[in-house]
């Protein structure tokens, strides 16, 4: 359903009124098109909820009237209000006006500021750009963005890309077991940039498929609890958002990948696929045998709290997992590149402020390595995904993925939203 569309006439008028009362009052010609500004959608406070907003000095409050606030927006010019820039330009003019400049001016160069800006134009930049006509002017467009200007290179570009991906996922979408590994998308523009950041350049591991729902759990994200007395730090790992309340502390999924382990039949394979040679999932009482009895080590076994879900409701089989490596978001991990990514994730640690950087650092190392089977293209596909910077800024989009993982790791894992750079 879309956003209902709302018209302001800014001063003298001072009125809302709908898209059939704009029409009215220009066929009686009380209003001329240039005197309405157009809204999609609306914003909206449940009870108490602002206050607690202003509370937390999430908004400043300003005296002023929405005559004056309102002509001085309409002053704005145009140049200014391109909207990849998602307004900040003439919030800057704002601040000056309700005697907040220096506010501003201090706050501006913080790296929590500079971060927050660049998510913002991020956001605009998906939300609230259109495609362009041809023939239209191109003031506005970037070098990173000229190459999408021309209508008929960018069908083009779209349907190779459509093509592409119907290829790809005919090939492998069948493969999508219980038991498989699948790595976040390195062939599009980081779709974990702007919402569920925890997935941005994660390794997931399916461990459920029905006619309902994918289940998964994420592999590459150490949590602060290891959440376990078994002998031997076993940092536990934060496998997704469901099942989490009221687990820190108590792991619920135990996965090894060890030959002597699967011949004393300690545990059971995730999937029939991993019968042989791959994952197999256990108890903490048999981790706890295994490593007394001396057949096993700490680093052999994987501790997960929580799990991913993905629907399917209404989508069927182009829901779930299958859904989301149809979409592009995921890719299925190669069966040769199963051992080197677990045993580079076994090297991580414990999560603490001091070591973020590190355990991030070797996420994305499994991560890299669980793409050695993709193909080339998709390999030169990444590279110019890394070229393109976040528009006014000289920052390259992939950086600003990679922080804004750090934020969440900051945020939900650490309980320190302010957290991205660490020793």
């Amino acid at each position: 359903m879309r956003p209902p569309l709302l018209l302001l006439l800014p001063p003298p008028f001072n009125k809302w009124t709908t898209l059939n009362g704009a029409r009215k009052l220009l066929k009686s010609g009380e209003a001329k098109a240039s005197d309405f500004w157009v809204f999609c959608g609306y914003a909206g406070w449940g009870p108490g909820q602002l206050m607690g907003e202003l509370e937390r000095e999430s908004w400043y409050m300003a005296a002023t009237d929405s005559n004056t606030l309102l002509k001085s927006l309409a002053k704005q010019d145009s140049e200014l209000s391109d909207p990849r820039n998602a307004g900040l330009d003439i919030w800057q003019t704002l601040m000056d006006m309700i005697d907040h400049g220096d506010d501003y001016k201090r706050l501006k160069n913080t790296p929590q500021a500079e971060f927050d800006d660049l998510m913002l134009r991020e956001w605009a930049r998906a939300n609230l750009c259109f495609q362009k006509s041809s023939g239209d002017d191109d003031d506005k467009v970037d070098d990173s963005e000229k190459e999408e200007k021309d209508d008929s290179g960018k069908a083009g570009d779209f349907m190779d890309d459509l093509i592409k991906r119907a290829s790809s996922a005919a090939k492998n979408v069948d493969k999508v077991e219980v038991g498989t590994l699948v790595r976040a998308s390195s062939s599009k523009d980081y779709p974990f940039l702007l919402n569920d950041q925890e997935f941005h350049k994660s390794i997931v591991l399916v461990i459920q498929d029905n006619e309902m729902m994918s289940v998964g759990v994420i592999l590459n994200l150490p949590m602060t609890s290891s959440g376990n007395k078994i002998p031997g730090k076993i940092p536990c790992r934060y496998g997704g958002a469901y099942g989490i309340k009221g687990q820190v502390g108590k792991p619920s999924f135990w996965l090894h990948l060890n030959k002597s382990l699967r011949d004393a039949k300690i545990g059971s394979p995730v999937g029939d696929i991993n019968k042989e040679d791959g994952i197999w999932s256990c108890t903490s009482e048999q981790v706890e045998t295994a490593l007394r009895a001396g057949i096993a080590k700490p680093t052999d076994f994987m501790v997960v709290s929580g799990f991913s879900v993905w629907g399917k409701v209404g989508r069927g089989e182009a829901g779930g997992i299958r859904g989301e490596i149809w979409d592009g978001d995921f890719e299925i991990v190669s069966k040769d590149c199963v051992r080197p990514v677990w045993d580079t994730l076994t090297t991580q640690e414990e999560l603490t402020p001091e070591n973020m950087n590190k355990n991030l650092d070797i996420a994305e190392t499994a991560w890299m390595a669980s793409s050695s089977s993709l193909e080339d293209d998709d390999e030169e596909e990444e590279e110019e995904d890394d070229k393109r910077m976040v528009y006014n800024s000289d920052v390259s989009v992939k950086s600003l993925a990679d922080d804004a993982l750090k934020c969440w790791v900051g945020a939900l894992l650490l309980d320190n939203p302010r957290l991205r750079k660490s020793t």
